[in-house]
This record gives C-alpha cells, structure tokens and sequence, in this order.
C-alpha cells in the first residue's frame, strides 16, 4: 500500500489497523477495507498520478456503485496535490 503524502498519509495515521492489514500490499484497483475504499492514483508515493490508473478506478468505482446503490461516495480532486495532476 502506497500512503505517501496527502490523503492517502491521512488515512494512514487515522486508520492505523486497517493500515496495517494491507502494508506491504500493492494495489492497484479500488479496494474497500471495513467502510473505506482505497481509490489508487499512483504506483510509488514519489511519482506523478497515473491517469490510466485513475481511469481504471474511476471505473472500478462506478461498477462499486452500481452494486451497492446505498453507498455514499465522497471523492476529493483526484490526483491534484501531491499528485500534480492540477
């Protein structure tokens, strides 16, 4: 699991034992863990966001929702900030 900086690091330091469920795992496709879902934007924590990565999770997400109507989704700008996808 990439948690480098932004909201990735936040959800780190306020989920510690989820975190640790998943450290070391890469992932590379939307992932839920309890009542959050992990929304890859980037393969290293150093690199710009990949917008093919974005896409795929754009889409992993929109198939997540269909599935599960009742779900709320709250997305922040993906891949801005640290991603410097601005």
């Amino acid at each position: 699991m990439i948690c480098g900086r932004g909201l990735a690091a936040q959800w780190k330091r306020e989920r510690k034992d989820d975190y640790k469920s998943i450290k070391g795992t890469r992932i590379v496709k939307i992932t839920q863990i309890n009542d959050c879902i992990l929304f890859p934007v980037k393969f290293h924590w150093y690199e710009k966001a990949s917008l093919e990565l974005i896409k795929k999770s754009m889409e992993e997400l929109f198939l997540f929702s269909q599935q599960n109507p009742n779900a709320k989704v709250y997305l922040p700008q993906v891949g801005c900030g640290f991603g410097e996808r601005d």
